[in-house]
């Protein structure tokens, strides 16, 4: 960062939403400008730069680990042009969050109707259903693991043949699209797909295995991949959900509400809000139909509250590529 003018700093995550717990790490993100050398230099200037400490032993950060990534100028400006939810929240940090600032960021808060529009919802949606996505698949796949797992363990106790394969274990004609196993205990299944150069494989966990794969090379594959599933899968598998991904899509969807209706995003989170996601958090606010929940949610964000948005359809690009242009030849001293 030598050289580089550091115009925020600001404390991000669960700090700054208010729904942080006793062994919550801490998260923080900033924006910077580029030196002389950056913009004018042969070498391109670096778009994101990390600075993270890491105090625990555990792969999941935890109370005491700290995570920090700047954006350059540019990158911000594009990102929060697109509604990009871990930009726009920016703009609306607690002054208790903010560790440090420079007058061009208040340059830039005076300028923060370029960015807000509907189509910021987009982003905030897309986010929301991964998580939600997250909440329910992390914990039946690791299920569905399993399940194969303890099958062909037990079908075979003295080790798996050496030459068998995937296809010959299971004696039935392969289709396209045909499940060929659903776990007993998820709803999660062992699929078949076959690519457009007539390839055939089972997918399981994102991951494609060719169907003539040695099974005792597969079985070995997935006990593998078993073992570097995360705390928070296992919590799935054994709950029903990731409840800190759902926690996420609630959050999103009530953030995108907000900055429809009103054109900025409160932090922290109102009080019955933050009550409400540490419940989902918690797994303790009671047996919900979720994904009902968020998919309906989705629908009132698109059909009722969009349509009645003050904001713009788009973000002012012409707008915020002239602000950028300010900021930058200024930074160079160009009148």
């Amino acid at each position: 960062m030598k050289d580089r003018t550091i115009i925020l700093e600001t404390r991000i995550g669960s700090h700054l939403y208010g729904t942080n717990r006793p062994d919550s790490d801490e998260d923080y993100q900033g924006i910077f400008i580029p030196s002389r050398e950056d913009l004018l230099g042969v070498q391109n200037c670096s778009a994101e730069w990390s600075m993270n400490e890491k105090k625990s032993d555990t792969i999941q950060n935890q109370k005491g680990d700290v995570d920090r990534k700047f954006y350059s100028l540019k990158r911000f400006m594009h990102l929060a042009a697109e509604g990009q939810p871990g930009q726009l929240e920016l703009f609306f940090a607690t002054p208790a969050s903010v560790i440090s600032y420079d007058p061009i960021w208040s340059k830039i808060l005076d300028n923060i109707g370029l960015f807000l529009c509907r189509k910021s919802i987009v982003p905030f949606i897309g986010f929301a259903m991964s998580q939600a996505y997250k909440a329910t698949m992390k914990g039946e796949t690791l299920l569905l693991i399993q399940d194969i797992i303890a099958h062909f363990d037990s079908t075979y106790p003295k080790g798996i043949p050496n030459a068998l394969t995937i296809k010959a274990a299971i004696p039935r004609p392969f289709s396209s699209g045909e499940h060929l196993w659903v776990s007993v205990t998820s709803q999660s299944a062992l699929k078949v797909i076959t690519n457009l150069q007539g390839f055939t494989t089972v997918e399981i966990g994102g991951r494609n295995y060719d169907i003539n794969l040695k099974l005792k090379t597969f079985v070995a594959n997935l006990k593998e991949l078993e073992a570097r599933y995360g705390k928070r899968s296992r919590a799935a598998a054994d709950n029903k959900y990731d409840y800190k991904s759902l926690m996420h899509a609630y959050r999103l969807l009530g953030e995108a509400e907000e900055l429809l209706k009103t054109g900025k995003i409160t932090f922290p989170l109102p009080p019955e809000r933050v009550e409400f996601l540490k419940s989902v958090r918690a797994g303790t606010c009671g047996e919900l139909d979720h994904w009902a929940i968020l998919t309906n949610q989705i629908d009132h964000l698109r059909q009722e509250v969009e349509p009645k948005s003050f904001l713009p359809e788009e973000a002012d690009h012409a707008g915020i590529n002239k602000l950028c242009i300010e900021i930058l030849s200024d930074s160079l001293g160009d009148k």
